[in-house]
């Protein structure tokens, strides 16, 4: 059987040049606002995975800073995050994607890529790539600087390595 391996990638990169148009219509709310628009609970249950996670500090990629979040869901993964520029020169914008997805502490299987990319002021952009594949628990004997794609939950805490490597705290059911 051929298991694809998934990746995540963080895409922030500055740009010569910036596309844009204008509406008239009310914006729909996108999947990584909907995903940051999730209020953090006061006492999220911890040894669950189920639910979402966002990183514990942001991500310093200058001109960019940026938090990650995750929504798990037992049929599904949303990946968002949130883009501000360092110097402020740019209202702040989430960017994400949602996929079906088979999720649990034995697993998750992303059905489907998650990709999206969207300005950030003139000359910066911010998106989110997440292949489609497995992404499995890590193995306890791998030390941490040699896991590549894997997870590793524990109560309250979710450590995932996929192309990158991002420390989560729960922060809702």
């Amino acid at each position: 059987m051929l298991r694809q391996i998934l990746s995540l990638s963080l895409v922030l990169f500055t740009a010569a040049s910036a596309v844009g148009c204008g509406s008239d219509e009310e914006p729909v709310k996108s999947e990584g606002a909907r995903v940051f628009d999730v209020p953090p609970a006061p006492s999220a249950n911890g040894g669950e995975l189920l639910g979402v996670w966002e990183t514990v500090a942001p991500q310093k990629n200058p001109p960019l800073s940026v938090m990650t979040r995750f929504e798990l869901r037992v049929d599904s993964i949303a990946v968002a995050l949130k883009c501000s520029l360092d110097d402020g020169s740019a209202q702040p914008i989430t960017v994400g994607g949602k996929s079906e997805a088979t999720v649990s502490k034995d697993g998750i299987t992303v059905k489907k890529a998650i990709e999206r990319v969207e300005p950030i002021g003139s000359t910066a952009a911010c998106g989110v790539q997440f292949s489609a594949g497995q992404l499995p628990p890590c193995q306890a004997d791998t030390a941490p600087e040699k896991r590549q794609t894997c997870f590793v939950f524990e109560p309250g805490s979710l450590k995932v390595y996929a192309g990158t490597s991002l420390e989560l705290k729960k922060i809702a059911d």
